[in-house]
C-alpha cells in the first residue's frame, strides 16, 4: 500500500493512526508566488496569507503535503525556483487523492471509515447539509476571505477538540487557510488527525464550484 494513496489514508483513519495532510494547489501557489487577485472561491491573495503559507513551508513540516497536478502544470518551474531559493525539498504526495475516487463513485471506503470516527467538520455554513458521514461539531468558516477569520477558527477548533474527547478526525474544507490551520494544530498536537479535503464535499450539497463537481453530479444522476 503506497504512502499517500487513497487506500493508505482510509486505513490510517480506520486504524486510528494519527496523521496530517494538507493540499497545495494553484491557489496556494498563486499566493505564494506573489500573484494578485483571488482564487476561484473568492479568497484573496493577501500579504498576510502569503506570509502565513510561506511560514508553514519554511517550518519544514514532516507530515503529508499534497501537490496538485494542475499547480505543477501551471507553475512547475516557478515552484521549483521558490523552493530551491529557500533550500526546501519535500516528498510531495498527490493532492487529488480523494478527488479521483469521488469522480468514479468509489468514496465509500472513506465514508465508512469516517462514519466510525468522531469527526469535527471545518468548513462553510452550507456544509451543514452534508449527510455522507456524521460529524459531532461544525466550525464555520467564511465563504470568502477565510483567512481573515483564521485565528477565530483556530480557537473554535481547539474548543471542539476539547469537547470531542475521543481521537477525533478534523475534516477541513477551509480554503487556503486549511494549510495554516493544519500546521498550527499539528505543531500543537502530533496526535491530531487533520485532513484537508478541499472542495471534495461541495457537489454532495449541491454546490458546483469546480469543473469536476459537475462530473460528480452527472455520475450520481446516472446511478
Amino acid at each position: 500500500m503506497a504512502r499517500g494513496s487513497f487506500e493508505d489514508y482510509v486505513a490510517r483513519i480506520r486504524e486510528r493512526q494519527p496523521f496530517a495532510f494538507s493540499r497545495w494547489g494553484d491557489g496556494e501557489w498563486s499566493c505564494l508566488l506573489g500573484h494578485p487577485g483571488q482564487n476561484c472561491d473568492g479568497h484573496r491573495y493577501t500579504p498576510t496569507l502569503r506570509r502565513d503559507l510561506a511560514a508553514v513551508l519554511l517550518d519544514r513540516p514532516t507530515y503529508d503535503l499534497g501537490l496538485q497536478g494542475f499547480a505543477q502544470r501551471r507553475f512547475g518551474p516557478a515552484i521549483e525556483t521558490w523552493l530551491t531559493q529557500r533550500s526546501l525539498s519535500f516528498a510531495w504526495v498527490d493532492a487529488d487523492v480523494f478527488t479521483r475516487p469521488s469522480l468514479t463513485g468509489m468514496l465509500e471506503p472513506l465514508l465508512e471509515a469516517l462514519s466510525r470516527r468522531v469527526v469535527i467538520l471545518v468548513g462553510p455554513q452550507h456544509l451543514d447539509a452534508l449527510t455522507l458521514f456524521p460529524f459531532t461539531a461544525h466550525v464555520i468558516v467564511p465563504d470568502k476571505n477565510c483567512h481573515e477569520a483564521c485565528d477565530r477558527v483556530e480557537r473554535e477548533i481547539l474548543i471542539a477538540l476539547a469537547e470531542a474527547g475521543a481521537e477525533p478526525v478534523i475534516a477541513f474544507s477551509a480554503g487556503m487557510s486549511a494549510n495554516v490551520l493544519i500546521h498550527r494544530l499539528h505543531t500543537r498536537d502530533h496526535d491530531a488527525t487533520a485532513i484537508d479535503f478541499g472542495s471534495l464535499w461541495e457537489p454532495y450539497v449541491g454546490h458546483v464550484t469546480r469543473s469536476y463537481h459537475q462530473r460528480v453530479l452527472d455520475r450520481a444522476r446516472c446511478n
